[in-house]
């Protein structure tokens, strides 16, 4: 079925007002893109990340866009109409209407996610056929967030490649479970796995697993903050884990740092990512005063992955 794309150019009062319009004639589901909000929201939230591209936080000229769809051209004429009777509470208002498929929306972005090799692993995306002698890890790349193209994805991933050589496996914040997943795949027996989103991420861990024939039992999952809920950190000191592996921000792995020590097994290993460069001394720094020992760092464009070993 097509359908027709329609994006008007406004103002942030503008879209208020088309958004009205819209949602009187039916029309409910409508992307807003402001730069200016995304600008205010990315410094409003600065505890959530370390990094933002410089691209994110241009605010541009303050032109407000507003994208629906609708069926056919006689719905179209019919908001057409309301908008320009509305116009005069508008401002400069400028059409762009072109015709998409179901293909479009579901299938087009799929030629451009390809097979890729980290370590000892293969990516491939699940409606792909491919045969390879590294180990095979297959992904629904639209199930969540996390698809294992980030920098400090590969880094973890490529940790993981060389350094399980044990049983218990924590994978804290473990997004959509390529982390957890490719784990078990490298010999892991068994992986605690847990993130703050209870919904998103326990779903696409799910999926993953499911994909990757992993049996339910081996991955025990759970939703949480395990840096305020005690009970949580509770179940991780029982586990015992040989290897923490924690791919969020800078901020959060130091915080976690001293739970991650006091929940280590002797020996075990605490691999931090998700840490851009100008933070890679405050987290060794941190992880030395914890009391691990052999910090190793690996770097890749321009992010970092420390490795610190708990010696009692």
């Amino acid at each position: 079925m097509d359908y027709i794309k329609v994006t008007l150019a406004t103002t942030q009062i503008g879209s208020e007002i088309l958004l009205g319009v819209l949602f009187s004639n039916g029309i409910t589901g409508v992307e807003i893109i402001d730069a200016a909000e995304r600008v205010k929201f990315i410094k409003e939230n600065t505890g959530v990340w370390d990094y933002a591209e410089d691209v994110l936080m241009d605010e541009g000229d303050g032109t407000v866009y507003v994208v629906f769809y609708v069926a056919d051209e006689s719905q179209l004429s019919l908001i057409q109409n309301e908008i320009e009777n509305a116009k005069h509470d508008l401002g400069d208002i400028s059409f762009h209407v072109n015709t998409v498929t179901d293909a479009d929306w579901e299938n087009e972005w799929k030629q451009y996610y390809k097979p890729f090799t980290i370590g000892k692993v293969t990516i491939v995306p699940e409606w792909i056929e491919h045969t390879s002698d590294d180990i095979i890890f297959r992904i629904d790349p639209g199930a969540a967030f996390g698809t294992g193209t980030h920098q400090s994805t590969r880094l973890a991933i490529d940790a993981l490649s060389n350094k399980i050589t044990t049983e218990r496996i924590a994978d804290i914040g473990c997004g959509s479970g390529i982390l957890s997943i490719i784990s078990l795949l490298l010999g892991a027996k068994k992986v605690f796995a847990c993130d703050i989103d209870e919904y998103n991420a326990i779903r696409a861990t799910n999926k993953n697993a499911e994909l990757n024939h992993i049996k339910k039992d081996l991955i025990s999952l759970h939703a949480g903050d395990i840096l305020s809920d005690t009970s949580l950190r509770g179940k991780l000191n029982d586990f015992k884990p040989e290897i923490i592996i924690a791919n969020i921000v800078a901020d959060v792995i130091i915080e976690l740092a001293p739970f991650a020590y006091d929940s280590l097994d002797d020996g075990g290993l605490y691999i931090s990512t998700g840490i851009i460069d100008s933070r890679e001394k405050d987290v060794e720094k941190v992880l030395v005063q914890c009391g691990f020992k052999d910090i190793e760092v690996n770097r890749f464009e321009g992010w970092s992955l420390l490795i610190g070993r708990k010696i009692i």
